[in-house]
């Protein structure tokens, strides 16, 4: 009998170790499984975040590529403006010099129309005798008017 007990036992106690073995297997298996769905989980994931980093990274790019190409057409407009400006500038200039130029010639030629009209004056009170080769005053005004001064 005591032999019989001991062989039951040791039966049982191989088919409860087997049990414990197979619970170990299903638990492994779930455990796997388990790890291998939060894998894919995670993988699902990572791209999602990789797909909104990779849209927001465009919207970046697209964003900035637009403000290069305003900031760009900006200073173009600003160089275009400074290139008229500056050339109306220099039109300007060069009317001013042109007008200046006349007013000096026309002042020349009044102040030497003045002096011969006063040198003719004094001619009329002291007609003396002037040293030979010069002209008179009013011979010198005519020749004046005739060729205006040029610069």
């Amino acid at each position: 009998m005591a032999e019989k007990l001991r062989e039951q036992a040791e039966t049982r106690g191989r088919d409860r170790i087997s049990e414990a073995d197979r619970a170990v297997e299903l638990r492994v298996l779930a455990a796997e499984q388990e790890a291998k769905e939060i894998l894919e989980e995670a993988v699902k994931d990572a791209a999602r975040r990789r797909a909104a980093a990779d849209g927001y990274a465009a919207d970046i790019r697209a964003g900035a590529t637009a403000e290069a190409r305003d900031l760009v057409g900006a200073a173009r407009a600003v160089a275009a403006d400074v290139r008229e400006d500056g050339l109306e500038l220099s039109s300007d200039i060069q009317e001013l010099s042109r007008t200046l130029r006349m007013n000096a010639e026309r002042l020349v030629r009044d102040i030497k129309q003045a002096h011969a009209r006063m040198t003719a004056d004094l001619d009329e009170v002291d007609p003396s005798p002037r040293p030979p080769g010069r002209r008179s005053a009013a011979v010198r005004a005519t020749d004046a008017q005739r060729s205006p001064t040029r610069s």
